[in-house]
């Protein structure tokens, strides 16, 4: 009965240090800088596992927010979306990326969105490529080109809004479509929405 006991108050301890080291894994998460935080979610997107889980499997998916969208600048490419002073620009980021931003460009909008921006249909790099005519390189540097892009703070576009020498910077506008009014992110990891994770197909694999 004390074993029991023992054993029930081990679990106990176990679960509530569990729940200390996730509130401090969220902590650390909420903390980081957005420039950090791109950067981590390129990184587990681009992992062998998320890969498989989402195009292999497709155990994982993107769900967009209601009435939101990429910003109509963000496929532009303007120049002007550059922030602070002394950074790094979007100029120096395009540099000899001509070619890339013409295939782009000659993609259209609908499918540019469709295949990379919004890549719900969990494609391979071989599938996509075909579908738009393309070379697999030529849609690994536009996802790099993308990734780099949604990575760079400084692409976001500079707020005059100050508080107490804290500097703002706009994630999002708000545009109009053919339906109405729609929040347009200017970063493509943000515009995509959350991850869904489809928990009966998850049960299938067990």
């Amino acid at each position: 009965m004390s074993r029991l006991r023992i054993e029930q108050t081990q679990t106990l301890q176990m679960r509530q240090e569990l729940r200390q080291i996730l509130r401090i894994e969220q902590a650390n998460l909420l903390e980081m800088p957005e420039s950090e935080f791109h950067r981590l979610i390129t990184e587990i997107e681009q992992s062998p596992l998320f890969k498989k889980l989402y195009q292999g499997e497709k155990l994982i998916h993107y769900q967009r927010f209601p009435r939101t969208d990429i910003s109509s600048s963000f496929y532009q490419l303007k120049e002007e979306m550059v922030a602070d002073r002394g950074s790094m620009d979007v100029e120096s980021l395009l540099l000899n990326k001509e070619h890339i931003i013409r295939q782009i460009q000659k993609l259209g909008l609908e499918k540019f969105k469709r295949y990379f921006l919004f890549p719900e249909s969990g494609m391979n790099l071989e599938e996509i490529a075909r579908e738009c005519g393309l070379d697999v390189s030529e849609v690994r540097k536009m996802n790099k080109l993308i990734d780099e892009l949604s990575i760079m703070s400084e692409f976001y576009h500079p707020s005059n809004v100050t508080s107490g020498g804290i500097h703002y910077s706009k994630v999002a506008s708000v545009e109009k479509d053919e339906k109405g009014f729609v929040i347009g992110y200017f970063s493509a990891s943000v515009a995509r929405g959350r991850y869904s994770i489809d928990y009966e197909r998850f049960e299938e694999l067990k």
